[in-house]
């Protein structure tokens, strides 16, 4: 099996003589190596396809209200910095117990707009600790 530009021997005996065991382990061994080098080269890939070069601004909004970033709503240019924001708002609803960050009267206009304004959803329920993490966060 060739993938990725390394391949992969596919064992070809049916048994477990010692011979076939050292094969498994070498398979086993090169499997390992072809998924960590997969994994490197689609991170950097998606890397590149999510945020692009710095200059790059999109022209519509995509996601969930709930957890953009500034950057995102404003359709400016953005880096990882935005999953860090996301991250954060995560967070929050974890440690507050809450299955949405917003109050529920709000639709997406509005949370878009309250983003603009630089508000954040309510840390109302969220332990110290967690409002200091949460709060670097969307920074």
């Amino acid at each position: 099996l060739s993938d990725f530009g390394e391949s992969v021997r596919r064992p070809t005996s049916g048994g477990l003589d010692d011979d076939s065991e050292d094969e498994s382990d070498d398979d086993a061994d090169d499997v390992k190596d072809v998924l960590a080098s997969l994994r490197r080269e689609t991170a950097k890939t998606l890397k590149r396809q999510v945020y692009g070069a710095p200059d790059r601004v999109r022209e519509n909004v995509v996601g969930t209200a709930d957890y953009l970033a500034p950057e995102l709503i404003a359709a400016a240019a953005h880096d990882e910095r935005v999953d860090v924001y996301a991250a954060g708002v995560v967070l929050r609803c974890v440690h507050a117990g809450d299955d949405r960050p917003w109050p529920a009267a709000y639709g997406n206009f509005d949370i878009f707009a309250a983003v603009q304004r630089g508000e954040r959803p309510s840390l109302e329920g969220v332990g110290s600790s967690a409002t200091k993490l949460v709060e670097s966060a969307w920074r």
